[in-house]
């Protein structure tokens, strides 16, 4: 049997070539996205959808990563140890600040009903955003959310946020112990603990203020409270993995408002915090995953206001990047 002519053995060979390079086992090398979360984060869908197995099918994979705070997930994308995460505008707007290469895609979590809130004792006399001139008051971390919408609160009515009261920093969990104990006499707490108020800790505190409240903040319909952010690189070298997870995150999203009692079932189970169940408006408006960009240019005026940015805008970068979920919606 005579040899095969030398083209044929050349195309042959790179056929075969092309054909490994793009099999299933490599055709997405590093397909896996890191996500970083934490289940007490008002981040209901992200949730929702990882207890359905939403995000489970390829291409691509999920490896969930555990975070105390938000500026924890910007640090890891910064380092090249996570892809993509939930965090704060104020956490994402610093990182493009200091230069750090993530871009936002979707959101979160907007409005819902209680929003985020700042909680004082019954019995500590403090009735208005006033009273707490001269008072401490614990946020989870400097610059996030908690921090800025409580320096314009008080800004807004008559308090220096710089001199006239003490902030600090006080982890989530530890609110509610840290206002029993006297060692703040405020405290800002994300949506799924706003219900322990009257249950687990029944009259012992209650509502100052919360988001809705907020100067600036209170004239919106809509607001980012939680935004997913991705490394640029990511984008840019694991696209279709990323267009498919967020498919599968606004079919999740789409769901869960065509089903409002199973996805804050599934939502309570996820978080283990069941009072989920009984919050009257959990999700807000459905914005079909896009963030409000017009509360993230308010949020830039606020933080560079208050010290957080070194400038009110960023040389005409998109603040956000849609196009993928654009793509979605116009059925690409």
């Amino acid at each position: 049997m005579s040899k095969p002519p030398r083209w044929l053995t050349a195309i042959l060979l790179v056929l075969a070539l092309v054909a490994w390079l793009f099999s299933p086992a490599t055709a997405q090398p590093g397909a896996e996205i890191r996500m970083g979360y934490n289940p007490v984060w008002s981040i209901p869908f992200l949730l929702i959808g990882k207890e359905r197995g939403a995000f489970e099918a390829p291409p691509g994979h999920v490896k969930w990563v555990t975070f105390v705070n938000p500026n924890q997930v910007v640090e890891a994308m910064a380092a090249g140890e996570l892809d993509a995460g939930g965090i704060t505008p104020a956490h994402y707007l610093i990182a493009l600040d200091k230069g750090v290469k993530i871009t936002a895609v979707a959101i979160l979590s907007g409005w819902s009903k209680p929003t985020a809130s700042y909680m004082v004792r019954t019995d500590s006399g403090i009735q208005t955003p006033q009273d707490l001139r001269g008072k401490t008051v614990g946020v989870n971390n400097y610059g996030g959310v908690f921090d800025i919408y409580l320096r314009q609160m008080l800004d807004k009515n008559g308090v220096d946020p710089k001199k006239d009261v003490k902030i600090v920093e006080v982890p989530i969990a530890n609110i509610y112990q840290a206002l029993s104990t006297k060692q703040i006499d405020a405290g800002a707490v994300p949506v799924l603990f706003v219900p322990l108020a009257d249950t687990k800790f029944k009259g012992q505190f209650k509502i100052l203020f919360d988001f809705a409240d907020v100067p600036g903040i209170k004239e919106r319909p809509q607001i980012n409270q939680l935004i997913l952010a991705v490394t640029e690189d990511y984008v840019k070298k694991q696209r279709p993995p990323l267009k498919a997870f967020l498919r599968r995150y606004l079919d999740v999203v789409r769901w869960g408002y065509a089903n409002p009692a199973e996805a804050t079932a599934l939502w309570a189970k996820a978080s283990k915090v069941d009072l989920v169940k009984a919050l009257p408006d959990p999700f807000g408006p459905n914005t079909d995953g896009k963030i409000d960009v017009p509360a993230l240019q308010l949020d830039i005026e606020m933080m560079h206001r208050y010290g957080y940015l070194k400038k009110a805008e960023f040389g005409g970068r998109p603040l956000v990047d849609h196009s993928i979920l654009e793509e979605i919606l116009a059925g690409r």
